[in-house]
């Protein structure tokens, strides 16, 4: 197959930049700001760097290539895939690179499957600059084997996690979920450690705690506990958010924690539990996703 990127910026380009070092010989582009006043030097400086082919529209690039893969903004991902679309045909794969939503990955993989053209929801798991064309990507949808035939030959980082489109990019929202929001809990936790003068003591405090048993065991115990303690934590994280308030620290997360706690305090599930720990996190998910439902 032939690559040609729908965008030419630094994802694009460092990818390109991996690929052609590992062997590829051609690699071509489209990028509309090719000829902004401001941008587009840079653009053009790169393609001229890989001898990468800059095309004049997304009709040549379709016609040049067969590999399509848009590396552009989530903001433009779907309007992007349409357009592109009136292009393809079945002898295309289309890979969208954005860092979109698995409900915009689901409708970039509708419009596509209408006119039978295969896709891949493509999720970039770590840094571009740090791995370039090696990055580790998570794929889904029905061109995954397409696209890691591509890749193979080149030490692409690949990882299939199935045929579902928006599967892929609703893992790594998941995990960003919890890295973004554990850096956010930091920030909360060691402002009001550091008035105290604690920053060291609360360290070895967590990591004893985070460290005493693999992240399974850890994520097991702290959310099937929950079920029952629910309520007599709302009112601990009320107490969190005053000491917090006079110190003249925001409280952010530990009102969301603290909304969080109440939601679950408020459901059924220590009464569907009968009152006692859960074995397993996963029922717990399934108990609260079957009280959301039935609200």
């Amino acid at each position: 197959m032939k690559i040609g990127f729908i965008g030419f910026g630094e994802a694009a380009y460092l990818i390109s930049k991996g690929l052609i070092a590992e062997g590829l010989d051609e690699v071509c582009a489209f990028d509309v700001n090719a000829n902004h006043p401001e941008h587009g030097l840079l653009i053009r400086q790169r393609a001229q760097e890989l001898s990468v082919k800059l095309l004049p529209g997304l009709d040549t690039l379709c016609r040049e290539a067969n590999l399509i893969v848009c590396a552009t903004s989530a903001k433009y991902a779907r309007s992007i895939a349409e357009e592109t679309s009136a292009y393809l045909t079945r002898n295309h794969v289309y890979v969208d690179m954005n860092a979109t939503s698995p409900m915009a990955k689901e409708e970039i993989a509708a419009v596509l499957k209408t006119k039978e053209i295969s896709s891949v929801d493509a999720a970039v798991m770590d840094a571009v600059p740090k791995h370039g064309h090696k990055v580790p990507m998570l794929l889904s949808g029905s061109g995954v084997s397409q696209f890691e035939a591509f890749g193979a030959p080149y030490g692409m980082n690949m990882t299939s996690v199935g045929t579902m489109p928006g599967r892929a990019s609703a893992i790594k929202m998941a995990r960003s979920i919890f890295m973004k929001g554990i850096t956010m809990l930091f920030f909360e936790t060691f402002a009001l450690a550091r008035e105290y003068d604690a920053v060291d003591i609360v360290m070895s405090s967590l990591s004893e705690t985070m460290t005493a048993s693999d992240l399974e065991e850890t994520v097991n115990l702290l959310m099937t506990r929950t079920v029952n303690h629910a309520e007599r934590r709302v009112a601990e994280m009320g107490e969190v958010q005053k000491t917090l308030q006079s110190l003249g620290l925001d409280t952010v997360m530990s009102e969301g924690t603290q909304a969080k706690l109440k939601h679950i305090a408020d459901s059924d599930l220590q009464e569907f539990f009968h009152c006692q720990t859960p074995a397993d996190f996963r029922e717990v998910l399934a108990a609260m996703r079957q009280d959301e439902k039935g609200m």
